[in-house]
């Protein structure tokens, strides 16, 4: 068996590089497992031990603000289907409240760059097959050109997407919104100075911080994989680890929308911002889009769907 030296090991490596893909293949687990997964985050033993100056009460106290800031991870991981990093730089002023449903607005959206290129030669006789690679024929001038590229970060919001609050664990979301004493959602008690990645570090400039504000994508790593294996929803992460990671909610929501309110496509790259880059050039792509009132009227008119679906998830 792992000793927990083993364990915490191979936690603090970080998160093993995993696709969403091969998950979508699988399809929805079903709600009964994601609702047990946060459910089990209110089990986590922060500060179980005696300390010889932490007294009792405190730790009592921190025990239980960690695991809600837990299961309100796992909640929005799956609920909003963001990356991980989107969920962490997330604030209560980007969520507003109705009776049918709650409305995420401004998430921020990673992933987004502008490609920038320079020319740096130009030759009019044929390259050598060496450095043909290198250059691009460009008719209008009747050379072969070279470049250099660069990419640059762009700081992009998500368009605003609709959760309906008939869902699980919505009800906790709007409590542990309204009880928000922070200006994050996820704040750090640290003073972080690591370089994040460059969308990240975009957004960092964008809030005006010079170090991170929110607990690190690492760490709810270690704090998904950990829960989910209790929970016992697990899958082979390697060297002897079970649990899952946080993206594996992206995944599971895509699959849950498709099953419970039949999206399609469009509907999907609205939700989540996803761009197909391949499909950019259809005259349909151009001149169609997905709003937010297409997303309600489809959840809505799919809740007798969704309702039948959770009853039997649920073992109804």
């Amino acid at each position: 068996m792992m000793t927990g030296i083993e364990r915490d090991r191979i936690m603090e490596q970080g998160p093993r590089r995993r696709g969403v893909f091969k998950d979508v293949k699988e399809g929805f687990i079903g709600w009964n497992p994601i609702v047990h997964i946060a459910e089990e985050s209110m089990n986590t033993p922060y500060y179980l031990r005696p300390h010889p100056f932490l007294t009792a009460e405190w730790r009592e106290e921190q025990r239980e603000i960690l695991r809600l800031r837990d299961k309100l991870l796992i909640s929005l991981c799956f609920l909003t289907g963001g990356r991980i990093s989107e969920v962490l730089m997330l604030k209560p002023e980007n969520f507003s409240v109705e009776e049918e449903w709650i409305f995420v607005q401004g998430m921020p959206l990673l992933k987004r760059y502008e490609i920038h290129r320079i020319e740096v030669d130009r030759i009019h006789e044929i390259p050598s097959v060496e450095i043909a690679k290198d250059y691009r024929w460009q008719p209008d001038d009747g050379a072969f050109v070279k470049y250099e590229t660069s990419t640059e970060a762009q700081v992009v919001e998500r368009q605003d997407f609709p959760i309906p609050r008939w869902e699980p664990l919505t009800d906790f979301v709007v409590e542990r919104l309204k009880s928000a004493e922070s200006d994050w959602i996820f704040p750090t008690s640290g003073n972080p100075q690591r370089l994040e990645k460059p969308g990240v570090e975009a957004w960092k400039a964008k809030f005006g911080l010079e170090s991170r504000a929110w607990i690190s994508p690492q760490r709810c790593w270690q704090i998904v994989t950990r829960i989910s294996e209790r929970a016992g929803v697990t899958k082979n992460l390697g060297e002897k680890m079970l649990g899952i990671w946080d993206h594996w909610f992206r995944s599971m929501r895509a699959n849950q929308l498709v099953r419970d309110y039949r999206f399609n496509d469009p509907m999907l790259d609205r939700f989540f911002g996803w761009v197909n880059r391949d499909d950019e050039s259809r005259m349909s792509r151009r001149y169609t889009s997905t709003s937010t009132y297409e997303l309600e009227d489809q959840m809505r008119l799919n809740k007798s769907r969704f309702d039948r679906n959770l009853k039997k998830d649920l073992g109804g």
